[in-house]
């Protein structure tokens, strides 16, 4: 409470302001994500929280004050080339990559729907173009690609043990059963431990670098406020 009530004042102090038009864009974000599965599920969220409506609008203008006044601290932090680089030598480990080969599959929840899209296959049908519109996994949105596997992949025996059994190009010959349905199993190329370049992965680590900086900036600001502030006890 004592946080909230300074990050209020200092907001008002720069003239940063919260909208009742951002308040009720994040409640009613809460409100649709909670009532996905269940129409009585945002009250019950309410009740889990122990909050009425007017108190979780109060958060939710103080997270909002909040991540206005850090844009506003933090906007000078910067993470230079030098900084990225040096983070990248120094934890190398990791940014490998074991070997592997590329996978993909098409899952489809019955045995004779896998048939017939081996049946597609062979008669020289789109491996990815038939993933995108028959296969029930999320990988279908990526033409099935599930990336590199291999034997510390965390997959289902099943599928593991089958797709490690590929070579690059080969498709399953018959569809593999696992708890999840019926697998039409695809490999790619097969890939040696390699480490990411550091231009590939560049932007990742400026991001993390800055995030820490600005968090640190920040949490330092927050305690300077806490502690020059004129705080009184009135519960004596």
């Amino acid at each position: 409470l004592v946080l909230q009530e300074i990050l209020k004042q200092e907001a008002g102090k720069k003239q940063l302001k919260v909208s009742k038009e951002e308040i009720d864009a994040d409640l009613n974000y809460i409100k649709e994500m909670q009532g996905q599965d269940n129409e009585n599920g945002f009250q019950e969220f309410l009740n889990k929280m122990g909050l009425n409506e007017k108190q979780l609008c109060e958060q939710i203008e103080t997270q909002l004050i909040y991540w206005k006044l850090y844009g506003e601290i933090t906007s000078d932090v910067k993470v230079d080339e030098k900084e990225t680089r040096e983070f990248y030598d120094k934890n190398l480990e990791a940014y490998k990559e074991p070997a592997g080969i590329e996978i993909s599959h098409i899952l489809v929840n019955s045995e004779n729907d896998a048939k017939d899209i081996i049946a597609k296959l062979k008669n020289g049908e789109d491996f990815a173009k038939l993933a995108s519109k028959h296969s029930t996994c999320p990988s279908k949105e990526k033409g099935g690609d599930l990336g590199i596997v291999n034997e510390s992949s965390g997959l289902v025996k099943e599928f593991k043990d089958a797709a490690l059994k590929l070579e690059p190009g080969e498709i399953t010959k018959s569809p593999v059963k696992s708890d999840f349905g019926y697998h039409i199993i695809k490999a790619g190329k097969k890939q040696n431990e390699k480490t990411k370049p550091f231009e590939e992965v560049k932007n990742e680590i400026k991001l993390k670098l800055q995030q820490e900086k600005g968090y640190g900036v920040f949490n330092s600001y927050l305690e300077d406020l806490h502690k020059n502030a004129k705080i009184k006890d009135n519960r004596q």
